[in-house]
Formats: C-alpha cells, sequence, structure tokens
C-alpha cells in the first residue's frame, strides 16, 4: 500500500491544555504530512485564542474542536475518537501537544497494523533522560503503552466503549491496552522508531542496577495517580493499588519536593479511590 493510500484512512487527534504554542506548531508541522487530517481538541486552555491565531489559514486540513473547561484527558480522546470515526477514518494517531513525531512515524506503526493489532507505538526516549532508552530491536507483544504516539484501530476503540472518562487523567492509557487485551487484541511496541516524550520533570534514577521514575508530578496529579490505582484494581481485579501507592509514597519521601502537600493529595486519592 503506498503512502497516499494509507494516509486517507488516518487521522491524528491531539489533546491541547495550555500548550506551548512554538512546540504544538512544531509538533502539528511534523505530523500533518504523515495523515490525511490533524484534529485538535481543545480543552479548555486559557490561550485557545492564541491557538486559533496560530492555525487561521495554516491548512484545510487542520480542524479545532473546542471546550469551555476541562473534561480529563479520556474524555477529550473520546471525543477525537468519535469525529473520525464518524468521518470515516479507520486509524487515528493520538498525540500530547508537546510530542514531536519524526518523519515515518506513522508509516512504520502502518505495517505493525494486523488484523488482531489494536495499537502499535513506537519507543518512548524520556527528553533529559536519553540514557535511559530502552535498547532493542524489532518488536513485541506488550502489555500497555502510552496514549502519545499510538496508532489506534478505530473499529477496536468503538468495540471497547472507548476511553473510560472516570479516569480523566493518568492510568487512561493502560486501562484501554488492558480492555484491548482482554478482548484478544494485540499491543505491539516497535522498536524501529523512538518519539521524544516528556513527562512531568521527570529524573531517571539507577537504584540497584533497576531504573527508578521520578515524575516529581504535582500533589493534583498524584492524587488521581493513586485514586486510580484503587478504581483500576477493581475494575480489573488486580492487586496493582499496593505497589502503586508504596512507590508514589517512596519516591515522594526520597526524591520530589512539596512532600506533605503530596503526602495530603495521596491520602485524598486513597479515600475517593476506595468511594469509586
Amino acid at each position: 500500500m503506498s503512502s497516499d493510500e494509507y494516509k486517507k484512512n488516518i487521522a491524528a487527534g491531539i489533546v491541547l491544555y495550555n500548550p506551548e504554542l512554538i512546540r504544538l506548531q512544531e509538533n502539528i508541522a511534523h505530523i500533518i504530512e504523515q495523515v490525511d487530517k490533524v484534529v485538535l481538541f481543545d480543552n479548555g486552555s486559557d490561550n485557545i485564542s492564541s491557538i486559533e491565531e496560530m492555525i487561521a489559514g495554516c491548512s484545510e486540513n487542520i480542524v479545532l474542536l473546542k471546550n469551555d473547561s476541562n473534561i480529563g484527558i479520556a474524555a477529550a480522546l473520546n471525543r477525537l475518537c468519535k469525529w473520525c470515526y464518524d468521518k470515516g477514518y479507520q486509524y487515528i494517531i493520538t498525540l500530547d501537544h508537546d510530542s514531536v513525531c519524526p518523519a515515518n512515524m506513522v508509516s512504520v506503526l502502518m505495517r505493525d497494523m494486523e488484523s488482531d493489532v489494536a495499537i502499535a507505538a513506537p519507543n518512548i526516549v524520556y527528553r533529559n533522560n536519553e540514557s535511559f532508552a530502552e535498547k532493542k530491536q524489532g518488536k513485541e507483544q506488550v502489555e500497555w503503552v502510552i496514549t502519545s504516539a499510538s496508532l489506534t484501530d478505530l473499529s477496536v476503540w468503538k468495540k471497547l466503549g472507548g476511553f473510560d472518562e472516570k479516569l480523566f487523567i493518568d492510568g487512561v492509557d493502560r486501562d484501554f491496552c488492558q480492555m484491548a487485551n482482554r478482548q484478544g487484541y494485540r499491543i505491539i511496541k516497535d522498536y524501529g522508531i523512538e518519539l521524544m516524550h516528556e513527562l512531568g520533570n521527570l529524573k531517571c534514577r539507577k537504584v540497584f542496577g533497576r531504573t527508578i521514575y521520578v515524575t516529581n508530578h504535582s500533589p493534583l496529579r498524584k492524587y488521581f495517580m493513586v485514586r486510580n490505582s484503587i478504581y483500576l484494581d477493581k475494575k480489573h481485579g488486580e492487586k496493582r493499588r499496593f505497589s502503586c501507592i508504596a512507590k508514589n509514597v517512596m519516591k515522594t519521601l526520597v526524591y520530589e519536593n512539596q512532600k506533605i502537600s503530596k503526602l495530603k493529595s495521596m491520602y485524598k486519592g486513597i479515600r475517593d479511590g476506595c468511594k469509586m
């Protein structure tokens, strides 16, 4: 299949929330040549006027969907997927607003999209932590991948009922992949292509030969990380929450700032997660 043939079946979906305009512009420029349409969903950004001004007259292949308030990443992804599905697209490549894809990203991932594959994704390299990136060859089936730069089969999205909007943020990608796995679909990570990605104020560390990811997320994000781990355990019948909570507490105490406010947020997350 030629690039023009597969491009007409693929749209890119980018969730916006107070994006840095220069990085967003770079993001769009790198992906627009690889897909048929770039669809932006704004989650109540304060700089929406600047976003509109930036894309005005750029290309008829850019669509902006707007919401007055932040409805969360899961709901935003569902709005993007629904728009693309309703327009007849077969695939969507979802991106954070600061994701900048290499020129051959979509063509590489499209080669991985077999009939039983729900998602194909690149190897993720975290900015300023490049030495900690996985060094593998080829591709492999994995349990889950992050949403950014994931090429998703929209028929699978429809079959699974979309992303779980109760999560708001954090765990959205893992949950969707778990649902796909349980329906017999595969999740593929392709090490032949890489995406440079930013994750909070990430600082990777080696402790006894293991890589520790210290995200330095805000107290609010810590709340959702803990709350959602409890909700997802109940949803999928697992026991990940104990490890998730313990790791977040230890990383906060040992490596991060705002220790008291983060611990309070995590306590609230435990309380609210038990009620979900």
